[in-house]
């Protein structure tokens, strides 16, 4: 996944990689260690939607 970010203190925005597809992520990170991701891929027209909320240091070590 390759990261190219854009924050606003607990709000962020990237463009992503997913198996090759290209996209967008917009994550909001909260004070008490969680964390809810809402990426965006658009292929041939359609868009599809993933969505991850958990413990951030989890989606981390996901991510990898």
């Amino acid at each position: 996944m390759s990261k190219q970010r854009k924050s606003r203190k607990n709000l962020n925005y990237r463009k992503i990689q997913i198996n090759g597809y290209n996209g967008y992520q917009v994550s909001i990170d909260y004070s008490t260690g969680i964390s809810f991701s809402k990426n965006y891929i658009d292929y041939n027209g359609n868009v599809y939607l993933i969505d991850i909320i958990g413990k951030t240091s989890n989606i981390d070590e996901l991510l990898k």
